[in-house]
């Protein structure tokens, strides 16, 4: 465990553990099996669990906060990097049973794409003591909020968007980590935010997110896909609750991460789409398979000591 205070954190959309040279998935992505070239990179129908497992322990991170990943796959990711505790909440599309939706993501990722459930999830290193009990799940879009939004005479909300905003349930997943004696604990959220084509769905989702931070004390860490670009008004409202965005990479996207009460050693940095490619070697050819289509965002940071200790 670590003793000095400092917390290195990564936060990754893994695309459900799948590469980025999928296209477009469905029948006919289904139907082909093995490998298959595309430009410098390889495709292969399967859940990258390996893989991704190099690339994060590559990172070394302390605490992964991960957004689309299968349900089963937490664990076994978990696992593979070593990690000695794990935080889940599952989020949308949720149609039809979760065993069969996972069963048949696991056999045949190109033919359910995203459509087996998603998890937004945080994995815990070994140099963090986990606080077991603390976990929680805060849904974003609850059904009876969608309906106001509906209803709400100035809403931007169309009826296809409301169809699409009703069917896919958003959570933030949330726990608190222990740097080390003598410092205080760290909540830590994941999140993943709807792809919205319009104000009133981002506008509610960072007002409920806000409206649970506010009763949250100490050192808080908050990153994930936000899926709105840092210029957003919305994102202002997270410093309400003191939350910045240190970055200062100009190549900064919609994967972010925002914290307050801590020091910063390297600030949020988004990382190249090398830093997600491995090497592939199969039976009947090799390449690089790049893992998800989001980039990986790192960052450091430092606990400040527990006033009164030494």
């Amino acid at each position: 465990m670590a003793n000095d205070g400092i917390i290195r954190v990564a936060t990754w959309n893994v695309f459900h553990l799948m590469d980025q040279s999928l296209g477009r998935p469905g029948l006919r992505a289904g139907m082909r099996r093995g490998h298959r070239r595309v430009g410098d990179l390889v495709h292969l129908n399967r859940r990258h669990v390996r893989p991704a497992s190099m690339v994060l322990g590559r990172l070394d991170a302390d605490v992964a906060l991960l957004q689309e990943i299968s349900p089963r796959d937490v664990p076994r990711l978990g696992r593979a990097v070593g990690a000695h505790g794990a935080w889940a909440t599952r989020t949308g599309p949720l149609v039809g049973p979760a065993w069969l939706r996972d069963a048949v993501g696991a056999w045949n990722p190109d033919l359910v794409g995203t459509h087996e459930g998603n998890a937004n999830a945080i994995l815990v290193g070994s140099r963090m003591r986990l606080r077991r009990g603390t976990g929680r799940g805060l849904r974003l879009n609850a059904w009876r909020h969608v309906w106001e939004a509906w209803h709400d005479p100035g809403t931007d909300l169309t009826f296809g968007g409301f169809k699409r905003w009703l069917g896919e349930a958003r959570f933030a997943v949330a726990g608190r980590v222990a740097p080390g004696d003598g410092y205080p604990d760290v909540t830590v959220v994941s999140l993943h935010l709807h792809n919205a084509r319009g104000d009133a769905e981002r506008s509610h989702e960072i007002g409920r997110l806000v409206g649970a931070l506010k009763g949250v004390e100490g050192p808080l860490i908050v990153g994930g896909d936000f899926n709105m670009p840092p210029s957003s008004p919305h994102m202002a409202r997270l410093a309400e609750v003191g939350l910045t965005d240190d970055s200062d990479d100009p190549s900064a996207g919609i994967d972010r991460i925002f914290t307050r009460g801590l020091d910063v050693v390297e600030p949020s940095r988004r990382l190249p789409p090398s830093a997600r490619e491995v090497e592939w070697t199969g039976r009947r050819g090799s390449g690089r398979v790049r893992v998800s289509d989001h980039d990986v965002v790192t960052a450091t940071f430092r606990v400040p000591r527990t006033p009164g200790e030494a």
